[in-house]
């Protein structure tokens, strides 16, 4: 079990981890969340007791065109939304209910909203009778309502109100930098207005601490190898388990692996880009816009699993994140264009590094890719 600790600590181990089907990190972000890949030998007479099973078409509908459906369950929670604490939040009917309200506000009418279409005018009108006096104490910007499409335009004029009512300075509502350790104290604070707000995504309060670890670890570039490691660490100091050997190695593995797709990658981008959106209008209100860093860039560093433009270079150039982590050492620097990087890594400086032979290959793939496009370049000018 020990060997299995230190292996994990490995970029090399962590790569073949993901690309053995652990994880599903190289999808595309909005779509490719998380998945379960099954490998069935059909040659094997005991696996299909009944025999192969026969195709079956599954007919794809819509979430809006379904919730829409339960006409009454939808009205009454539209009816209630207003004043409704985030801990009575319904996913489902959340999401239809902010989807409906933003057209709403945006259009002044719902009648061309795609899903309402199918419904009777009647059935049309009430919905908007009833969306109607929640958009009238709307105050945030039409553009942040368009921004975020999945959070109910009311929670977010809620988030708005909290801000107004805070009566510490506002300086101390903007996350900290992960670089500082204090910011995972900053994120748990932060996670609890969002709670409080707009959705209890990180809620119970006692999972709010390890959601704020988990997004700051991400952040921070913390490899999944060293983020499963110090997960086994914390669980092994429990005297629930007597000995190693009753450590569940592959659930706390697969948990450490959704965390990071659920938390650092889907929520914590998503209710973070919303916070940051009414944060800066509430900066603007107050006259105090030049407070408001110009560049908050939680998305990409939470897309990524980095946090310096030196590290979004790096991945953007090619570079996977595992060697993008290994490198960012060698440049001292935080701020670096592709330009200034593809310099460095042009001189050769950085083969005389400790760097895996995986990670100096692939870096080497990075350059030549680089140069071949100049050339292509060069050429279509010259023609």
């Amino acid at each position: 079990m020990r060997r299995f600790e230190s292996a994990i600590n490995d970029p090399l181990i962590t790569i073949f981890m993901i690309l053995s089907g652990y994880d599903t990190f190289f999808g595309r972000w909005g779509a490719d969340f998380y998945g379960n890949i099954v490998c069935v030998d059909v040659n094997k007479q005991d696996v299909w007791p009944q025999g192969l099973p026969k195709k079956t078409a599954y007919p794809i509908r819509r979430e809006t065109d379904q919730v829409i459906g339960q006409f009454e369950d939808l009205s009454e929670y539209l009816s209630e939304r207003n004043d409704m604490n985030t801990a009575s939040v319904d996913g489902k009917l959340e999401h239809v209910a902010a989807y409906l309200m933003s057209w709403q506000y945006r259009e002044g009418s719902l009648k061309d909203a795609p899903p309402v279409k199918k419904l009777s005018g009647e059935m049309a009108n009430k919905l908007e009778e009833i969306i109607k006096p929640s958009l009238e104490a709307i105050e945030v910007s039409p553009h942040i309502v368009d921004a975020n499409p999945g959070i109910s335009i009311v929670a977010l004029q809620r988030l708005l109100n909290y801000f107004r009512e805070y009566k510490g300075d506002p300086i101390t509502l903007l996350p900290i930098p992960p670089e500082d350790d204090d910011s995972v104290d900053r994120f748990v604070f932060i996670f609890d207005i969002i709670n409080l707000t707009l959705a209890p995504v990180f809620a119970p309060e006692q999972r709010v601490l390890p959601c704020a670890l988990t997004t700051w670890d991400w952040m921070r570039g913390r490899t999944l190898g060293r983020m499963i490691a110090a997960r086994l660490k914390r669980e092994r100091a429990k005297s629930v388990y007597q000995s190693d050997e009753e450590l569940p190695y592959a659930r706390f593995i697969r948990e450490t692996m959704a965390d990071v797709e659920n938390i650092a990658r889907f929520l914590a981008p998503k209710y973070l880009g919303a916070y940051l959106s009414v944060l800066r209008q509430h900066f603007h209100e107050k006259g105090i816009p030049k407070d408001f860093p110009e560049e908050l860039t939680y998305d990409l560093f939470l897309e990524f699993g980095v946090s310096t433009r030196t590290l979004i270079t790096l991945i953007g150039m090619g570079l996977s994140r595992t060697s993008s982590i290994e490198l960012s050492g060698y440049f001292g620097r935080t701020d670096l264009t592709e330009v200034e990087v593809l310099q460095r890594l042009e001189s050769g400086e950085w083969e005389s590094l400790d760097l895996p032979a995986l990670v100096k290959r692939e870096i080497r793939g990075v350059i030549e890719q680089k140069r071949l496009e100049r050339s292509a370049d060069q050429d279509i000018g010259q023609n």
